[in-house]
């Protein structure tokens, strides 16, 4: 059973909630097939990625097997849970307005492990998932209450489970509804956070070339060198913690960022004066885009058709693992310079150095596949 109780919640009663099982490109699972509600699923743009399934309460089918678990009360539906840092910021928060506005009247927020994606591949992982660190984390940055965090692992039982809609999701936009909770916990974070915020670089670089092995582009050493050289702090952002990764995010006047997780953050925020600069390593990148310049303003420093793609480690040309060889890296340098981020004239054979090392440190998993990379990378070159 259904029922409204306000234009973005919807109470369940009585509802079963099954874990997701990824396999591209869909999400099975999540809340009960017919009763899930518009509320309650995955988009993405104009698309669904979620494909919600009936659950068996006491049968054998994939979402079912045997008698399920009851929990009795009132939760609230916090939809999908990944232990990956970038996607739980994209993916996994929007919905913790609705923890903010109803407080310690709901007896828990119930978030759902997904098997299929990184760390929880089989039944065993899917059986010892847990919510990642960085929940609880946020959760008390941003003042919410403190309710217990449920994570379903297997098919469940709830005798009442409100179900909000997320504010935002990758490739749309902020809903209004959702904008004064942002502005709510962009103010929390500048009143703990203040000492790290006045503390803040002006210039921040948060660069991968340590983490090349899981995609980004080629040359990205010799740029972090560069930026370093010219005044930029250079930061490895899962070094630090949340405090000072906001405090950087809040408080520096420019980020300058390679494609990757380290700008996501910013999900949590409203409006900011930074300025945040991207390198892309891939040419369908505007989910970046998209939600940074709600929020701030954003610019690439390279045109997507200045981006060739190269094969992951393993091999794969569709993998967010891949690396980036940008067809005419003197482009991109200029436009630093304009910037007056870097200093000096572009140096080509520096560069073709850099991408080298940075090849050899992107790891590929066989000999074969690093003749691959290096023919690719040579054949951008002319």
């Amino acid at each position: 059973m259904a029922k409204s109780t306000s234009d973005q919640i919807v109470e369940l009663r009585d509802v079963a909630v099954a874990p997701y099982v990824y396999k591209r490109p869909k999400f099975r699972g999540g809340i009960e097939a017919p009763l899930a509600p518009p509320q309650g699923r995955m988009r993405r743009g104009a698309n669904l990625r979620d494909d919600p399934q009936p659950i068996d309460r006491g049968g054998r089918r994939l979402f079912g097997g045997g008698d399920l678990d009851r929990l009795k009360g009132r939760y609230l539906y916090g939809g999908p849970m990944w232990n990956h840092f970038g996607h739980f910021f994209v993916d996994c928060i929007h919905r913790l307005w609705a923890l903010k506005a109803g407080g310690t009247s709901y007896d828990g927020i119930v978030f759902l492990a997904v098997q299929g994606l990184l760390g929880v591949r089989s039944d065993a992982d899917l059986a010892a998932a847990q919510p990642p660190g960085f929940l609880i984390d946020l959760m008390r940055l941003l003042d919410m209450p403190d309710v217990p965090v449920i994570m379903v692992r297997a098919p469940m039982l709830f005798d009442r489970l409100d179900v909000p809609e997320a504010g935002t999701a990758p490739r749309q936009p902020i809903a209004p509804f959702y904008r004064p909770y942002l502005d709510g916990y962009q103010a929390a974070l500048e009143d703990k956070l203040a000492l790290h915020i006045s503390r803040a670089p002006e210039r921040l670089y948060l660069g991968r070339s340590h983490l090349l092995a899981k995609g980004g582009v080629l040359g990205s050493s010799h740029l972090e060198q560069a930026l370093k050289a010219a005044g930029a702090y250079v930061s490895t952002p899962e070094a630090v913690g949340l405090p000072v990764q906001f405090g950087h995010l809040l408080g520096a006047k420019t980020v300058v960022f390679d494609e990757g997780s380290a700008g996501h953050p910013t999900q949590v925020m409203s409006r900011t004066p930074t300025e945040y600069l991207m390198f892309p390593r891939r040419a369908a990148n505007e989910i970046y885009g998209d939600a940074i310049s709600q929020r701030a303003p954003f610019a690439l420093l390279a045109e997507n058709d200045n981006i060739a793609v190269l094969p992951d480690r393993h091999g794969s040309t569709s993998s967010p693992g891949g690396l980036a060889a940008y067809r005419d890296p003197g482009a991109v340098w200029d436009g630093l310079v304009r910037r007056d981020l870097v200093q000096g004239a572009f140096d080509m054979d520096a560069w073709r150095a850099a991408e080298a090392a940075d090849l050899i440190a992107a790891r590929s998993a066989t000999p074969e596949i690093e003749s691959v990379r290096r023919a690719a990378l040579e054949s951008v070159r002319g």
